[in-house]
């Protein structure tokens, strides 16, 4: 999922984060719901690549005893368990200080299919990753070659191979399968075969897609953003054009990157359009279109398509960061833009608009879990900033996690939905003055 175009995700990262952190952050009666663990002692042994290094050492899990304990790690990926607001964090303690001088840091950069937390350790260019489950045993994978780019690592669906870097390396042994061109990523198709990446230093733009089966590198010119179908190797993206000064004709293509077919599956009159996610079973494509230019201070509206038949169900506005419900047609977004921010849910054909959250808090970042009926956001009131989870049926709802109040952020949820990786820390400012307040409303089409 991508925030839309009409805005720039710079003007939208300091219009949130300013939303968030007007306050101190006093609250020092806040804690951790549940009760805290003490971490493993056990320890996978360092493969003999890291032995030779002093800073890349092997991680182990720290068990969180209060919410206060969340500073200790600012701004660093945590992961609480949902059903007992148990947190745990990853480091390296007792390593020794870096002797070349470059820094070492130690992530959690997401989760493995089979639910591990996905660990890395990287030093320079290098980066071992490791894979345990929260709080249990900690075993080595591999150490490869990132290039520099901390965070960029992304497994394919079935576990097997990692992208890391500039490389597609084999999980099991660390062997580079394909090297890959700088440029944002796109990632995984659903059925693993397909890796794409934008590669904007061409002269005309293009996406690159390696094909796992065949080891080619596919290409389609004239684009440079795309999302990837939730089945199969379908991507959805929007031509290269020069920027618009007036509202125009926006074409919506899709590559099959299996038979090589591009289709136009809409055109929408915009500044701008671009496709922003797939429902989990493709009946439905959900895509931005800037009405306004982005000085405007206006946020894009979305039309939800059927790219079977090419018609527009309906459009909403008002929102921010829309995301299909893996398990059912049902579209989940922060809505009530600088005009409270509140939580919804809205059905495909765009009946159904719910308010989660109605209320004074400032509610962001909502994820859905893996069963597509849970989710999960973050609540700022007055001196504490909460987790909050929501059953969409039965309307019941949790807070794993009351801290002093200061940003945080949702990152995702683990394969089985027991646990949540977030991040704890932020900044100041304000968002008056970026954006106009807008209501979330929809329209349904005939």
């Amino acid at each position: 999922m991508r925030v839309q175009a009409g805005i720039t995700s710079g003007l939208i990262a300091i219009a949130i984060v300013a939303l968030l952190l007007t306050g101190d952050g006093a609250g020092e009666d806040a804690s951790v719901t549940g009760r805290p663990t003490a971490a493993p002692t056990q320890q996978s042994v360092p493969s003999p690549e890291l032995t030779a290094s002093l800073v890349l050492g092997p991680p182990e899990w720290v068990a969180a005893t209060s919410a206060d304990a969340l500073s200790d790690f600012y701004f660093a990926s945590s992961i609480v368990e949902v059903s007992s607001g148990r947190i745990w964090h990853v480091t390296a303690p007792g390593r020794e200080p870096p002797t070349s001088g470059s820094l070492v840091f130690v992530e959690l950069v997401g989760w493995t299919p089979q639910g591990e937390a996905l660990i890395a350790v990287s030093e320079g260019e290098r980066t071992a990753l490791y894979a345990g489950p929260p709080g249990g045993d900690i075993r080595y994978l591999i150490t490869a070659d990132s290039a520099g780019r901390r965070q960029a690592i992304m497994l394919s669906p079935d576990g097997t191979l990692a992208a890391i870097g500039q490389s597609i390396v084999e999980l099991a042994n660390g062997e580079p399968v394909t090297e890959l061109l700088a440029g944002n990523w796109i990632g995984w198709s659903a059925d693993g075969r397909f890796f794409a990446l934008e590669d904007a230093s061409a002269e005309i733009p293009r996406i690159l897609a390696w094909d796992r089966t065949t080891s080619v590198m596919l290409e389609q010119a004239s684009a440079t953003e795309g999302v990837w179908s939730s089945t199969g190797h379908r991507l959805a993206y929007e031509p290269v054009r020069p920027a618009a000064t007036e509202p125009r004709q926006n074409d919506i293509l899709v590559r099959d990157f299996g038979s090589g077919s591009v289709t136009t599956v809409t055109q929408i009159e915009s500044f701008h359009a671009a496709p922003i996610d797939w429902s989990y079973n493709d009946e439905f494509l959900v895509v931005s279109a800037a009405r306004f230019p982005p000085s405007a201070g206006r946020t894009d509206e979305y039309h939800i398509l059927d790219p079977a038949t090419q018609e527009t169900a309906a459009i909403f506005e008002g929102a921010w960061s829309p995301t299909w419900s893996p398990a059912s047609d049902r579209l989940l977004f922060m809505g009530n833009i600088c005009a409270g921010f509140d939580i919804f849910t809205l059905q495909a054909d765009g009946t159904g608009l719910t308010n989660h959250t109605s209320s004074d808090d400032l509610d962001l970042w909502p994820r859905w879990a893996p069963n597509g009926v849970d989710l999960a956001f973050i609540s700022f009131r007055d001196d504490v900033v909460k987790l909050v989870t929501i059953d969409t049926v039965l309307g019941t709802e949790q807070t794993p996690i009351l801290a002093p109040r200061d940003a945080m952020g949702m990152q995702s949820w683990s394969p089985d939905g027991s646990y949540i990786t977030f991040r704890y820390g932020g900044g100041r400012g304000l968002c008056e003055g970026q954006l106009e307040p807008q209501e979330t409303s929809v329209r349904v089409l005939d």
